[in-house]
């Protein structure tokens, strides 16, 4: 049997550009006005969808989770998944989250610290692309 997985990748390899946003810590202020700015310049419909996702991710930051999920943001609607899902997901699913034009990943994660040389927590808002492969 043919396994598949979605391999995510960085849409701009420029982390100062218009598809990234960080924030350090529990700040979440500049993370959350890039998701509003993407769902209200991409959804004509059903862009509040975007408030689960982030509901949770305060959820994740106040209880110091771990938090990923990729977002998609069409004219009717956002949708989302988490990144631990994906392994679950057939490959139809996969082709069609992998063939949606406006893909972003929203993390919290715990980093390495390059200059403190310590995990912190970061928060990320980036966008991505997506390709179905096959894997051993």
């Amino acid at each position: 049997m043919t396994n598949y997985e979605l391999t995510i990748d960085k849409y701009s390899c420029n982390n100062a550009s218009k598809y990234y946003v960080s924030d350090p810590g529990n700040r979440i202020a500049g993370v959350f006005d890039k998701i509003i700015e993407v769902a209200a310049h991409k959804c004509d419909s059903y862009a509040s969808d975007v408030f689960w996702d982030m509901y949770h991710m305060v959820e994740a930051v106040r209880d110091d989770n771990t938090f990923d999920r990729l977002l998609w943001f069409r004219e009717t609607r956002v949708s989302s998944v988490d990144i631990k899902d994906l392994t679950t997901l057939n490959y139809s699913m996969l082709k069609n989250i992998a063939s949606q034009e406006n893909i972003w990943r929203l993390s919290h994660k715990l980093e390495l610290d390059e200059e403190t040389n310590r995990s912190v927590w970061k928060n990320v808002f980036m966008r991505v692309t997506c390709r179905v492969s096959t894997s051993q």
